[in-house]
Protein backbone atom coordinates (compact mmCIF):
# COMPACT_ATOMS: atom_id res chain seq x y z
CA UNK A 1 0.00 0.00 0.00
CA UNK A 2 1.06 3.30 -0.69
CA UNK A 3 2.65 5.76 2.03
CA UNK A 4 0.98 9.05 -0.32
CA UNK A 5 -2.24 7.10 -0.06
CA UNK A 6 -2.28 6.96 3.83
CA UNK A 7 -0.73 10.60 3.90
CA UNK A 8 -3.39 11.71 1.51
CA UNK A 9 -6.43 10.13 3.53
CA UNK A 10 -5.11 11.24 6.74
CA UNK A 11 -4.87 15.19 5.58
CA UNK A 12 -8.51 14.35 3.97
CA UNK A 13 -9.79 13.46 6.94
CA UNK A 14 -8.32 16.39 9.34
CA UNK A 15 -9.68 19.04 6.78
CA UNK A 16 -12.92 17.64 7.05
CA UNK A 17 -12.96 17.50 11.01
CA UNK A 18 -11.53 20.89 11.20
CA UNK A 19 -14.70 21.99 8.59
CA UNK A 20 -17.00 20.34 10.38
CA UNK A 21 -16.17 21.30 13.41
CA UNK A 22 -16.54 25.21 12.29
CA UNK A 23 -19.26 24.31 10.69
CA UNK A 24 -21.35 23.09 14.05
CA UNK A 25 -19.65 26.13 15.93
CA UNK A 26 -21.08 28.69 13.16
CA UNK A 27 -24.88 26.91 12.96
CA UNK A 28 -24.64 26.35 17.35
CA UNK A 29 -25.04 22.55 16.08
CA UNK A 30 -23.92 21.07 19.46
CA UNK A 31 -26.00 18.52 19.68
CA UNK A 32 -23.75 16.55 16.81
CA UNK A 33 -20.33 17.50 18.55
CA UNK A 34 -20.68 14.20 20.40
CA UNK A 35 -20.71 12.51 16.85
CA UNK A 36 -17.62 14.41 15.76
CA UNK A 37 -15.84 14.06 18.43
CA UNK A 38 -16.41 10.24 18.20
CA UNK A 39 -14.61 10.81 14.62
CA UNK A 40 -12.04 12.45 15.82
CA UNK A 41 -11.14 9.78 17.87
CA UNK A 42 -11.56 7.20 15.75
CA UNK A 43 -9.11 8.70 13.35
CA UNK A 44 -6.09 8.88 16.51
CA UNK A 45 -6.97 5.36 16.71
CA UNK A 46 -6.67 4.44 12.78
CA UNK A 47 -3.53 6.64 12.73
CA UNK A 48 -1.92 4.74 15.68
CA UNK A 49 -2.27 1.18 13.45
CA UNK A 50 1.13 -0.20 12.32
CA UNK A 51 -0.59 -2.56 9.53
CA UNK A 52 -0.21 -0.18 5.80
CA UNK A 53 -3.12 -1.83 4.18
CA UNK A 54 -5.35 -1.85 7.43
CA UNK A 55 -4.57 1.65 7.96
CA UNK A 56 -5.34 2.89 4.28
CA UNK A 57 -9.06 0.94 3.82
CA UNK A 58 -9.82 2.58 8.13
CA UNK A 59 -8.94 5.85 6.37
CA UNK A 60 -10.59 5.33 3.30
CA UNK A 61 -13.57 4.17 5.37
CA UNK A 62 -13.88 7.00 7.24
CA UNK A 63 -13.53 9.69 4.56
CA UNK A 64 -16.59 8.40 3.45
CA UNK A 65 -18.30 8.32 6.69
CA UNK A 66 -17.53 11.86 7.62
CA UNK A 67 -18.60 12.67 3.82
CA UNK A 68 -21.76 11.66 4.50
CA UNK A 69 -22.44 13.50 7.67
CA UNK A 70 -20.93 16.46 6.52
CA UNK A 71 -23.71 16.53 3.71
CA UNK A 72 -26.45 15.71 6.40
CA UNK A 73 -25.27 19.00 8.04
CA UNK A 74 -25.10 21.29 5.18
CA UNK A 75 -28.46 19.55 3.83
CA UNK A 76 -30.13 21.05 7.05
CA UNK A 77 -28.18 24.15 7.52
CA UNK A 78 -28.02 25.32 3.81
CA UNK A 79 -32.08 24.76 3.23
CA UNK A 80 -32.51 28.93 3.50
CA UNK A 81 -29.20 29.39 1.11
CA UNK A 82 -28.55 29.94 -2.27
CA UNK A 83 -25.96 28.22 -3.46
CA UNK A 84 -23.64 31.15 -4.45
CA UNK A 85 -24.28 32.32 -0.67
CA UNK A 86 -23.76 28.47 0.84
CA UNK A 87 -20.52 27.81 -0.98
CA UNK A 88 -18.97 31.34 0.17
CA UNK A 89 -19.69 30.55 3.61
CA UNK A 90 -17.86 27.32 2.83
CA UNK A 91 -15.06 28.16 1.24
CA UNK A 92 -15.31 30.71 4.75
CA UNK A 93 -14.72 28.09 6.98
CA UNK A 94 -12.29 26.27 4.78
CA UNK A 95 -10.17 29.74 4.87
CA UNK A 96 -10.25 29.34 0.79
CA UNK A 97 -9.91 33.02 -0.69
CA UNK A 98 -12.29 33.87 -3.24
CA UNK A 99 -11.66 35.74 -5.77
CA UNK A 100 -15.53 36.30 -6.85
CA UNK A 101 -17.40 38.27 -4.49
CA UNK A 102 -21.10 37.38 -3.83
CA UNK A 103 -23.31 39.74 -5.85
CA UNK A 104 -24.71 42.56 -3.59
CA UNK A 105 -27.33 42.78 -5.58
CA UNK A 106 -28.95 39.51 -4.53
CA UNK A 107 -28.08 39.77 -1.62
CA UNK A 108 -29.92 42.70 -0.84
CA UNK A 109 -32.70 41.19 -2.85
CA UNK A 110 -32.70 37.78 -0.51
CA UNK A 111 -33.12 39.96 3.02
CA UNK A 112 -35.80 41.47 1.57
CA UNK A 113 -37.51 38.65 -0.05
CA UNK A 114 -37.97 40.90 -3.23
CA UNK A 115 -36.98 38.85 -6.17
CA UNK A 116 -37.83 39.27 -9.35
CA UNK A 117 -39.81 36.41 -11.35
CA UNK A 118 -38.34 32.71 -10.79
CA UNK A 119 -39.65 31.55 -14.05
CA UNK A 120 -37.82 34.16 -16.19
CA UNK A 121 -35.57 31.93 -18.77
CA UNK A 122 -32.97 34.70 -17.79
CA UNK A 123 -33.00 34.72 -13.97
CA UNK A 124 -29.63 33.63 -12.40
CA UNK A 125 -31.46 30.51 -10.77
CA UNK A 126 -27.99 29.66 -8.59
CA UNK A 127 -28.72 33.15 -6.91
CA UNK A 128 -32.00 32.01 -4.97
CA UNK A 129 -32.29 30.11 -1.34
CA UNK A 130 -33.37 26.43 -2.20
CA UNK A 131 -36.40 26.83 0.04
CA UNK A 132 -37.53 29.69 -2.63
CA UNK A 133 -37.24 27.21 -5.22
CA UNK A 134 -38.70 24.39 -3.73
CA UNK A 135 -42.19 26.78 -3.50
CA UNK A 136 -42.26 27.81 -6.70
CA UNK A 137 -41.48 23.84 -7.92
CA UNK A 138 -44.87 22.86 -5.82
CA UNK A 139 -46.75 26.01 -7.64
CA UNK A 140 -45.67 24.99 -10.89
CA UNK A 141 -46.96 21.14 -9.92
CA UNK A 142 -50.25 22.35 -8.52
CA UNK A 143 -50.64 25.15 -11.75
CA UNK A 144 -49.55 22.05 -13.81
CA UNK A 145 -51.21 18.53 -12.24
CA UNK A 146 -53.48 17.10 -15.23
CA UNK A 147 -55.92 15.87 -12.71
CA UNK A 148 -57.61 16.94 -9.29
CA UNK A 149 -57.31 13.71 -7.79
CA UNK A 150 -53.71 15.04 -6.68
CA UNK A 151 -53.95 16.18 -3.37
CA UNK A 152 -52.32 19.43 -2.72
CA UNK A 153 -50.69 17.20 0.59
CA UNK A 154 -49.19 15.03 -1.32
CA UNK A 155 -47.21 17.22 -3.29
CA UNK A 156 -45.95 19.08 -0.63
CA UNK A 157 -44.39 16.54 1.34
CA UNK A 158 -43.48 15.49 -2.63
CA UNK A 159 -41.50 18.21 -3.09
CA UNK A 160 -40.03 18.48 0.19
CA UNK A 161 -38.69 14.93 -0.13
CA UNK A 162 -36.95 15.99 -3.60
CA UNK A 163 -35.25 18.89 -1.50
CA UNK A 164 -34.01 17.08 1.17
CA UNK A 165 -32.58 14.26 -1.32
CA UNK A 166 -30.49 16.36 -3.08
CA UNK A 167 -26.48 17.22 -1.52
CA UNK A 168 -25.45 20.71 -1.66
CA UNK A 169 -22.71 20.08 -4.50
CA UNK A 170 -20.99 22.09 -6.78
CA UNK A 171 -23.51 21.51 -9.53
CA UNK A 172 -25.81 18.53 -9.52
CA UNK A 173 -28.00 19.84 -6.55
CA UNK A 174 -31.35 21.43 -6.68
CA UNK A 175 -30.78 24.76 -8.24
CA UNK A 176 -29.64 23.14 -10.92
CA UNK A 177 -32.29 20.20 -10.80
CA UNK A 178 -34.69 23.34 -10.70
CA UNK A 179 -33.08 25.05 -13.82
CA UNK A 180 -33.86 21.80 -15.85
CA UNK A 181 -37.50 21.87 -14.60
CA UNK A 182 -37.57 25.74 -16.00
CA UNK A 183 -35.99 25.08 -19.05
CA UNK A 184 -38.47 22.24 -19.39
CA UNK A 185 -41.54 24.36 -18.75
CA UNK A 186 -40.38 27.35 -21.09
CA UNK A 187 -40.75 25.31 -24.11
CA UNK A 188 -42.91 23.49 -23.08
CA UNK A 189 -45.13 27.03 -23.16
CA UNK A 190 -43.22 28.03 -26.20
CA UNK A 191 -43.46 25.62 -28.90
CA UNK A 192 -46.75 24.90 -30.34
CA UNK A 193 -45.16 21.68 -31.79
CA UNK A 194 -43.94 19.99 -28.61
CA UNK A 195 -47.56 20.71 -27.03
CA UNK A 196 -48.99 18.79 -30.01
CA UNK A 197 -46.67 16.13 -29.07
CA UNK A 198 -47.41 15.77 -25.42
CA UNK A 199 -50.57 14.79 -23.41
CA UNK A 200 -50.62 16.94 -20.11
CA UNK A 201 -50.08 13.68 -18.08
CA UNK A 202 -46.52 13.64 -20.27
CA UNK A 203 -45.96 17.58 -19.34
CA UNK A 204 -46.58 16.36 -15.61
CA UNK A 205 -44.46 13.67 -15.96
CA UNK A 206 -41.91 15.66 -17.40
CA UNK A 207 -41.61 18.36 -14.90
CA UNK A 208 -41.08 15.42 -12.10
CA UNK A 209 -38.43 14.02 -14.25
CA UNK A 210 -36.90 17.16 -14.63
CA UNK A 211 -36.46 18.18 -11.00
CA UNK A 212 -35.93 14.66 -9.58
CA UNK A 213 -33.26 13.59 -11.93
CA UNK A 214 -29.60 14.40 -10.29
CA UNK A 215 -31.30 13.19 -6.87
CA UNK A 216 -28.73 12.22 -4.17
CA UNK A 217 -26.01 13.27 -6.40
CA UNK A 218 -22.60 12.50 -4.61
CA UNK A 219 -20.56 14.98 -7.16
CA UNK A 220 -18.74 12.18 -8.88
CA UNK A 221 -18.98 10.73 -12.57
Amino acid sequence: MSFNMIERYSKKNERKIKYIQKFISYFKLSQNQKTLDQFEFKLQNILQETNSSLKQSNLISLNNQLKIFKRELENVSFKGYSNTRAFHLKASLKAIPLVLIYDKLFTTLEKKGNFPNIMNINVKIFLFPQDILALETQRLLVKSKPSNNIKLSNLENFVGKILNSYNHVAYHNFSHAFSVMQLFNFMVRKSNKIVELLTPEMIYVGLIGCISHDLSHRKIN
